[in-house]
């Protein structure tokens, strides 16, 4: 009797697709995935067993119509345990784990597993293996009686603990095979059924090479530059892009690039990765740019689009507050085989610009959905933007997920800021993280002078605490200024007090993205026009939103949130510098916040010692920057930049070898506090489309859709407005609370969005995946 992997409703089993064809496609796919980080011999394993236990009778009644549960992944597990001993460890949560996700090997103390792990699950198909090995063979599937095959030897950190660093890589290239098997698996059975329905099996941009779109990008900066007025700060900018361009041929590895705010990164970055990738000796895959927040996710992408013009649809745009394993439907068998939806991403794109909360997590992730594309970061140019915002929290495990992909993964990283943070590790013992990314290049050669051309701005320090009466006061002595706070709270406070003022303006992350386009465009127009623009606004203005104030307030910040808004003041260098002043204060009253006054304790000794001449330059120049990234990182111990203990979780695991993969998922949180997803049918567009999600059969596309019209706020927040009435959960027996609405939109207002939760917290809003 056939043995099949996929069946077909209403079809003829001659139809169907066999076991063998399966196993032999996904082997193929899998192994192409993996060779590029050395790894082919492993890929073909784990793809030749993934299925192995669809040999069973109980699983071939299931495709018949059958309804008796059976686990299929787990027989394939048990017999590679069997077959190669000395990689279960690594083989057998791939195998087990390709629907479910990755397992712990054991349970852990005092965690509360979702998934059974893999050596309790193994323990029980251990039962009928050998009944299962005598009919796969029977059926003609390779079935060796051992497997010598070993996995590519990674090199190890250094500086760091030899157990911990071990098993990290262990863990992380069980992650990477496992993103390998998920995409192959998932791509075959896609392409199996698109077959059976006459339907073409598109994958990636076949017809655009980044060589392609290299050539399409110079000539848009050969085109930008020639349009682009006289001036220093112009001058500068096409200075640091001939720079970085330079440097493109360099080997693989780690480069930094320091480059003050307004300094033209975000173009310059993409022509050196784009040059980098194709001018290796083996071209490099893509290109991926790692942004910390949505709304700048959204401006870089319109930015690169823009700049590549008819070939801007190859730009992959990924964030996104829903589920994806929500959204989409495994093809599984048998009930599950009807509701094949398009393949989930996988990154197979040339350029993919995505926020910081998805590229680390996954990194991190045991699902399938979250891991599914990372075999594509092997090979691949990754540019870090505002690197220094990386949560302190995470910061070790962090760093060393970055140097895995340098180390053994055949990454080249650039690690691009104004403000770059001290995270190298040197052999300068005063100025090196112990546990840091090593052997990294400066691009800029000398960034210091490049400070000095771009200085637009003075900083000072207002002496005393400003309460908001004597802020609001200083805002209306103004005809055009942009003030930033700390909180959403004090943000819509202060504006109302100042509402009466012309040109008041409101922004802050309470409003979706859709909104704060339209209200920033209007304080563009306004600002180039001359007219009164009075901006009262959260963090989210300081990450990478082109706009030009002649003078910024600043609340008490680090140093590296100031010198953001800095880049907000004089931007296009049109203004005299002495006279672009951007004043810090510190707020009077309730308004403070512990982390942020920990930062900013840093920064005023920062200024003294700059007071004291300890220090040469300004505030905004390198060396000030570098101590100030210095006090905030090294004043702090190992564990208070690993909070969670994933390394020594990892360490704890490393002999015997039983990797923790669940509970590292758990425990890796970029946010600490979760965020959830409201959606404000805020224009016509945004009403029609949240109908369609009513009915819709798919709702991937539409999701995506709807990106621009959430207001993301603390999970509690979310419930109570579900709890009294005022939002609705849209088709919560097929998606839970995914799909939340809001239904009074009398709490959404055009001056300050959603006013019906609890704008207590940090502006974190838009730090959501």
């Amino acid at each position: 009797m056939t043995a099949y992997a996929h069946s077909l409703t209403n079809s003829d089993p001659s139809s169907w697709e066999t076991l063998s064809c399966h196993l032999a496609l996904v082997a193929r796919l899998a192994t192409a995935r993996v060779e590029k980080f050395g790894a082919g011999e492993i890929g073909a394993a784990v793809a030749l067993l993934h299925d192995f236990g669809k040999i069973d009778p109980n699983f071939q009644a299931r495709l018949h119509g059958g309804k008796s549960p059976f686990d299929h992944a787990a027989p394939g597990a048990a017999l590679a345990r069997r077959l190669a001993p000395h990689l279960a460890p690594l083989l057998a949560p791939v195998i087990a784990g390709h629907h479910t996700g990755l397992m712990d090997a054991i349970r852990q103390e005092a965690e509360d597993q979702t998934i059974t792990p893999w050596e309790e699950r193994l323990g029980e198909a251990d039962v009928n293996l050998d009944r299962q090995i005598k009919l796969a063979r029977a059926e003609g599937l390779p079935m060796p009686a051992s497997w010598r095959i070993s996995p590519p030897i990674p090199k190890l950190g250094r500086s760091v603990d030899v157990k911990e660093s071990a098993s990290f890589s262990a863990a992380f290239f069980t992650r990477m095979v496992f993103s390998a098997l998920v995409d192959a698996d998932r791509l075959a059975t896609e392409e199996f059924y698109n077959k059976a329905e006459g339907k073409a099996t598109e994958r990636g941009f076949p017809d655009v090479t980044l060589e392609v779109l290299k050539a399409r990008l110079d000539a848009a900066l050969i085109k930008k530059m020639r349009r682009a007025p006289s001036s220093p700060v112009n001058a500068a900018r096409a200075e640091i892009l001939a720079s970085v361009r330079a440097r493109a041929a360099d080997p693989q590895g780690i480069f930094t690039l320091t480059v003050p705010t307004g300094g033209g990164k975000t173009l310059a970055t993409l022509a050196f990765a784009l040059d980098h990738a194709v001018q290796q000796r083996r071209p490099l895959d893509r290109v991926i740019v790692v942004i910390p927040y949505t709304s700048v996710v959204e401006q870089t992408a319109e930015a690169y689009r823009e700049a590549l013009g008819d070939l801007g649809y190859c730009v992959l745009e990924h964030h996104g507050a829903f589920d994806d394993t929500q959204l989409r439907a495994a093809a599984d068998e048998p009930e599950m085989r009807d509701k094949l939806r398009q393949a989930q991403e996988n990154w197979d794109a040339p350029i993919i610009v995505t926020t910081a909360v998805q590229f680390f997590e996954s990194l991190f992730h045991n699902k399938t959905s979250r891991c599914r594309k990372l075999h594509q970061i092997s090979r691949s140019v990754v540019v870090l933007d505002e690197v220094q915002t990386l949560p302190l929290q995470v910061l070790r495990p962090a760093i060393w997920a970055l140097d895995e992909l340098a180390r053994n993964y055949r990454t080249s990283l650039v690690l691009s800021t104004a403000t770059q943070p001290a995270v190298l590790e040197t052999g300068d013992a005063e100025r090196s993280f112990a546990g840091g990314l090593t052997n990294a290049s400066e691009l800029m050669p000398d960034p210091a002078r490049l400070f000095q051309i771009l200085k637009r701005v003075e900083v000072k320090l207002i002496a005393g605490k400003l309460d908001d009466e004597a802020l609001a006061y200083e805002i209306e002595q103004r005809e055009q200024v942009l003030t930033i706070l700390n909180t959403r709270r004090h943000a819509r406070e202060l504006f109302r007090k100042i509402k009466a003022a012309g040109g008041a303006t409101h922004l802050s992350t309470m409003m979706c993205a859709a909104h704060r386009s339209e209200v920033l465009a209007g304080i563009r127009a306004d600002l180039k026009s001359g007219k009164q623009a009075r901006v009262v606004a959260t963090s989210l203005i300081e990450a990478g939103v082109d706009i030009d104030f002649p003078c910024v307030f600043r609340a008490e910040a680090g140093l590296d949130q100031i010198a953001q808004a800095a880049g907000r003041c004089n931007r296009e260098g049109h203004g005299d510098p002495t006279q672009s002043v951007v004043y810090v204060f510190e707020i009077a009253g309730d308004h403070t916040h512990v982390e942020m006054s920990q930062r900013w304790s840093a920064t005023k000794e920062v200024w003294r010692k700059l007071e004291r001449g300890e220090i040469t330059g300004t505030l905004l120049d390198p060396p000030a920057i570098e101590a100030y990234f210095r006090q905030v990182y090294w004043q702090k111990g190992h564990e208070e930049l690993d909070k969670y203990g994933i390394l020594a979780c990892l360490g704890r695991a490393a002999k015997p070898l039983r990797l923790p993969m669940e509970t590292i998922a758990r425990k890796f949180r970029m946010i600490d506090s979760p965020l959830a997803p409201v959606l404000i049918g805020w224009d016509d567009r945004a009403r029609k489309t949240i109908e369609a999600l009513r009915y819709a059969d798919r709702v991937g596309g539409i999701a995506r859709q709807l990106q621009r019209y959430l207001v993301n706020i603390p999970v509690r927040d979310r419930a109570a407005l579900i709890g009294r009435g005022a939002a609705e959960v849209i088709r919560p027996d097929q998606f839970g609370e995914q799909f939340v609405v809001l239904r009074d939109m009398n709490l959404y207002r055009n001056d300050v969005g959603l006013d019906g939760s609890d704008p207590t917290a940090m502006e974190a809003g838009d730090l959501i995946a």
